[in-house]
């Protein structure tokens, strides 16, 4: 059972910038948003918007936005994804 997992996903840089911007320019780093609205934005496979697999969706976005700085996490059960600048401590 080789590679069982999914491929990281390939993201435009200038939407990775975006996703950065978004959480500098916030007053505590972070930003949360409906997961379907990310899925349609990012232009992902629409299998990606199921809330129940909202978790394997923000590991798969968090593999390739951690080498920006950006952790992502699901919320709300599996309706919202929160993207938030590595080292930033929740309240």
């Amino acid at each position: 059972m080789k590679d069982a997992r999914r491929p990281n996903l390939e993201l435009d840089e200038e939407k990775v910038k975006a996703i950065r911007k978004a959480c500098e320019d916030s007053t505590d780093g972070q930003f949360t948003i409906e997961l379907n609205k990310v899925v349609e934005w990012l232009g992902i496979s629409p299998s990606y918007a199921d809330p129940k697999r909202a978790f394997y969706t923000s590991s798969s976005l968090g593999r390739r936005l951690a080498e920006a700085g950006i952790r992502v996490g699901a919320v709300g059960h599996g309706r919202y994804l929160r993207f938030r600048l590595s080292g930033q401590r929740s309240l």
